[in-house]
């Protein structure tokens, strides 16, 4: 798919894609699907730029797609088209976030253990250059870790505390420490204002944190207005977000953002060229913009590499964006689509995530699909063909 040669270029281009968690025991862990309050993604279920990963329901972690880098983390540097398990991880791994070409996961005391692409030192073990096809430790962060979003060429985790720690990368300013040099061990985020309850990366170059008050700050790249302070330069600092005052879920896709507030209302910003601040019309908003004709009830929201998809409460799954890979998941593939439903063959969503070209569900009998590009095996259904429905992930649900 991409040459190791090639990948520094391409990531500082921001080459990227979204990412959005959520639950599996036996695969899931928690997930009702019947609340009516928006909620986050738990970490359970990641599609990342051409990889995904999954977490059992005894706390193992399987990875399939896309593996030049090691990021699937069973030790080789081969594409995987069905789930392998990820080597070397101990037991009761509580969340993992698959990114461009690596991958972390959380640990039952909160640490963090990241394994694949290291060119930038994004798996925070005080290396760089040095690829890792099994975890290894982000040092300093042995216990103290609430979550975790493995990003193109970063890394950032949210702590116990409400603060924010980022390493790899800083090309656009994405670590938040106010400079430009990159980190091979986490550093602090600076000029949060309050304590952070839930945050995203991008899979290229931004990062958004909500805040307690319900806020939104984001820094990082900008040049399509995707950070939402309605302007097109980058920060490198937490820069506070015009218009949305009650956010419960957010979602970054490549060069735009999402988010879900409270009351079920939904606004996107950032590039348009794709319909995914679905309005074919629009270019790019440098502010939030609402998204209209939502399904009732959405509580969930996954940003993919220029597409979007919203979860109800009643399981269904509506997207819209990019689907020239078939990510949007109706059947079609085309050069963009508005709030297309997908029809789930597997029964009810609980949980979904949005990768560069494609989507994963996990459904409430503990199964997983995906659809859209195949090319490195990435929909994990033994093949390395598109799919514009749903097909059902090979060895999920696993012990």
């Amino acid at each position: 798919m991409f040459s190791k040669k090639k990948t520094s270029s391409l990531l500082l281009a921001g080459l990227a894609l979204s990412l959005a968690c959520n639950t599996v025991e036996t695969l899931i862990s928690g997930a009702t699907g019947n609340d009516r309050v928006p909620r986050m993604a738990e970490g359970v279920i990641s599609a990342g730029w051409a990889h995904a990963c999954a977490l059992t329901g005894t706390g193992k972690v399987r990875c399939w797609g896309y593996n030049e880098f090691g990021q699937v983390g069973d030790g080789t540097t081969e594409n995987r088209n069905a789930p392998v398990e990820v080597a070397g991880l101990p037991e009761g791994i509580t969340a993992v976030s698959a990114g461009f070409t690596h991958s972390c996961a959380l640990t039952a005391a909160g640490g963090v253990k990241c394994w694949g692409n290291n060119e930038f030192g994004q798996l925070g073990n005080g290396t760089v250059e040095k690829d890792s096809p099994v975890p290894v430790d982000a040092q300093g962060l042995g216990s103290g870790v609430k979550a975790i979003s493995a990003s193109a060429s970063f890394t950032c985790a949210l702590l116990a505390d409400g603060s924010m720690k980022c390493w790899g990368a800083n090309t656009n300013g994405q670590l938040g420490n106010g400079g430009h040099g990159e980190a091979i061990i986490p550093v602090t985020v600076k000029g949060l204002t309050e304590e952070v309850t839930a945050m995203a990366t991008s899979k290229a170059g931004h990062v958004c944190a909500i805040l307690k008050s319900g806020g939104l700050m984001c820094w990082g790249w900008n040049e399509s207005g995707q950070l939402g302070n309605g302007s097109t330069k980058e920060s490198t600092l937490p820069s506070p977000v015009k218009g949305v005052s009650d956010v419960a879920v957010v979602a970054l896709g490549y060069v735009h953002t999402c988010v879900l507030e409270r009351d079920g209302e939904a606004f996107c910003w950032g590039e348009g060229e794709s319909g995914q601040l679905d309005d074919p019309a629009m270019k790019n908003s440098y502010i939030p913009v609402a998204v209209s004709g939502l399904p009732e009830n959405p509580i969930q929201m996954a940003a993919g590499g220029s597409h979007t998809c919203v979860l109800t409460d009643l399981g269904e799954i509506s997207c819209w964006g990019a689907n020239d890979w078939g990510q949007l998941g109706n059947g079609e593939i085309t050069r963009q689509d508005l709030l297309s439903p997908v029809a789930m063959a597997g029964g009810k969503a609980v949980s979904i995530s949005a990768g560069g070209f494609f989507t994963c569900a996990l459904m409430e009998g503990d199964t997983v699909f995906c659809w859209g590009g195949n090319d490195s095996g990435q929909l994990g259904d033994g093949t390395m063909e598109n799919r514009n429905t749903p097909v059902s992930v090979l060895n999920l649900p696993a012990e």
